[in-house]
């Protein structure tokens, strides 16, 4: 069982959840937590369904080129005054303790410059709090060009903090968080679920290519596959993807209540993803798989297929037919 969470006797605890995951675990396990900091509109939905409106201080995001920004003096300089602001915007809350997710982003840096790390705690940001799947080349050339636009420029390529010096909680190494699982229907489906991380905008796979495993996938498979987009996937991505797969074997819903609720509510008959942590949330490990490998992920294959930490393991290419017969009907007065 994790241990107790109990609150700071010496002042409040801020908490920067980035996703949905984070804002369960945080629900779960301290929801005393006074301050919540978030970046994406998106998520304010989520945390109203957990903690009270007057904790969350939504804290916007730096800017980068594109849409019509293109004076790289002014995004730098901007983006500069961001990180200035929200350092001090944090510290008039006065925090004895702040809980991080995210390990080696430009903004959580800062702030453990500023404050000191022995002032923080690290929680599970997910799959990559275990395992290294960085591809080093896209994560230094991410790092240069947001240094280049002014994001916070300290410790450009770290992509682990000192675990020694901070924290650590999570579910699966250290065993101190837990996750209940949302109550839901389970109601039987004749489909496969594809839980969807965002490759292409962060630049893992082109939209081509993308779209052409997406499409081999669906053809290779006995029943509908149903495209649940990750909550950053922008609505150009989903319409290409909608357009280019469009048929009676392929559709995408974007549930209200998240992909977890929906695949607690729905009894697919398998759940697939190229390395979602859904998979490991839900819970159905029997007939969840992640499929790295069918995406040309080849570093993201090799790190979840050298662990044997999860109950959720990485299918190689070689047998995603049979686990997707697995997934055909069982005709009425056959052998289950």
């Amino acid at each position: 069982m994790p241990e107790t969470i109990v609150l700071d006797a010496n002042g409040p605890t801020v908490a920067f959840p980035r996703n949905f995951l984070h804002i369960k675990l945080l629900a779960d396990n301290y929801p005393q937590v006074d301050h919540i900091l978030f970046r994406e509109e998106f998520m304010r939905a989520q945390l109203l369904r957990s903690f009270p409106a007057e904790k969350l201080i939504p804290i916007g995001r730096e800017i980068r080129p594109g849409q019509g920004q293109w004076n790289l003096p002014r995004i730098f300089a901007t983006n500069r005054r961001y990180t200035r602001e929200k350092i001090a915007q944090i510290a008039a809350l006065t925090p004895a303790r702040i809980i991080l997710f995210l390990e080696n982003e430009p903004l959580e840096l800062a702030l453990i410059d500023h404050f000191g790390i022995e002032r923080f705690e690290l929680w599970e940001e997910g799959v990559m709090h275990y395992v290294d799947m960085n591809n080093l080349y896209l994560f230094r050339l991410r790092r240069m060009v947001q240094i280049a636009c002014g994001f916070y420029p300290g410790h450009p390529f770290l992509l682990r903090l000192p675990r020694d010096r901070i924290t650590v909680r999570d579910r699966f190494d250290k065993c101190n968080l837990q996750m209940r699982i949302p109550e839901g229907r389970n109601l039987p489906r004749e489909a496969i679920a594809f839980v969807a991380n965002v490759l292409v905008a962060d630049g893992h796979i082109t939209r081509g290519n993308y779209i052409k495993a997406l499409g081999k996938l669906v053809e290779m498979a006995p029943v509908p596959v149903v495209y649940l987009p990750h909550p950053r996937e922008g609505a150009e991505e989903i319409a290409a993807i909608g357009a280019a797969l469009s048929g009676p074997k392929f559709s995408i819903e974007k549930p209200e209540g998240g992909s977890l609720q929906h695949c607690v509510d729905t009894d697919y008959r398998l759940y697939l993803s190229p390395f979602s942590t859904t998979l490991l949330d839900l819970q159905k490990f029997s007939k969840s798989y992640w499929i790295p490998q069918h995406f040309a992920l080849g570093s993201y294959d090799r790190a979840l297929r050298s662990t044997d930490r999860f109950p959720v393991k990485a299918l190689p290419e070689e047998a995603l037919a049979a686990c997707l017969s697995s997934a055909a009907p069982v005709e009425a007065g056959a052998a289950p």
